[in-house]
């Protein structure tokens, strides 16, 4: 500190009376009490080898990294209700192909399953089309 300890005392209670201010003789107190303590808590800490820290990451790696198994709550709408089918198919494949880490992925899955479906928009194909082309391959 710049300023001797009574003049920040008299500028920090000109700011704010309500601020508790911790007063010189209890701040040698504490200092006191930290530095005759500081030689009692000194205990030896465990290392961790090498491999030990690789379990642990491998570990971490496989947590993080694993897919999603089930989409939570109830499956997103699209805007375009003829659609649904279509983008139920596309949001399902999307959100299952995610991690468990990624932030957002149910909303970053519907998002792209709302892009795909507009694809089929904007190139101006009805999706009764849609099942009437597949069903002329199939049959």
């Amino acid at each position: 500190m710049s300023q001797p300890h009574p003049v920040y005392i008299k500028k920090v209670s000109n700011i704010d009376p309500s601020i508790n201010l911790v007063h010189m003789d209890h701040r040698k107190v504490l200092m006191d009490a930290f530095s005759s303590e500081i030689s009692d808590k000194l205990i030896d800490l465990p290392t961790m080898s090498t491999a030990a820290k690789m379990r642990r990451k491998l570990q971490r790696f496989c947590e993080l990294s694993a897919r999603s198994g089930t989409i939570p709550g109830s499956m997103p709408q699209t805007k375009f209700t003829e659609f649904q089918p279509l983008f139920d198919k596309y949001f399902i494949a999307i959100y299952l192909s995610g991690f468990k880490c990624q932030q957002n992925w149910l909303e970053v899955s519907r998002v792209s399953a709302e892009e795909l479906v507009n694809c089929w928009l904007s190139a101006d194909f009805q999706y009764t089309h849609l099942l009437q082309n597949m069903a002329n391959m199939r049959g």
